[in-house]
């Protein structure tokens, strides 16, 4: 099976001048787990909520940006990479997302909550045919 298999295509994707608590809003309002971090179009980071947020969840960036939030390079992975080998990169990776990109075009991400979703579902599937 490949990540693009079972990768998530809706990718919500912020720039990196874009303000922490600007940033934790859009995430509560559409109930994100993560953000894709952007620099004139070229990936430098994910940000989870829980980098976001401090004690009692609220953020606490401040007025700081994303960009200066951001904890290390981002993890990224090809579409056609087997989603095998992709489970021990969601493991070791803090934001527990990992971006997927096709010929260096964000096409997708992979999370472990989406991932087990999309396995369920299959075996669902699977088991009523």
């Amino acid at each position: 099976m490949r990540v693009a298999d079972v990768m998530e295509t809706r990718v919500d994707v912020a720039e990196a001048s874009t303000s922490a608590n600007e940033a934790w809003a859009h995430m509560q309002q559409h109930d994100l787990q993560s953000l894709i971090v952007t620099d004139a179009g070229r990936i430098v980071g994910i940000l989870g909520r829980a980098r976001l947020a401090g004690p009692g969840g609220q953020p606490h960036g401040n007025d700081r940006t994303l960009a200066e939030l951001l904890p290390h390079e981002p993890v990224t992975i090809p579409a056609e990479y087997p989603v095998s080998r992709a489970v021990g990169l969601l493991e070791g990776d803090l934001s527990g997302c990992v971006a997927v990109l096709d010929h260096g075009r964000l096409v997708g991400v992979l999370t472990l909550s989406g991932l087990l979703r999309r396995l369920a579902m299959r075996e669902a599937r699977r088991r009523a045919s």
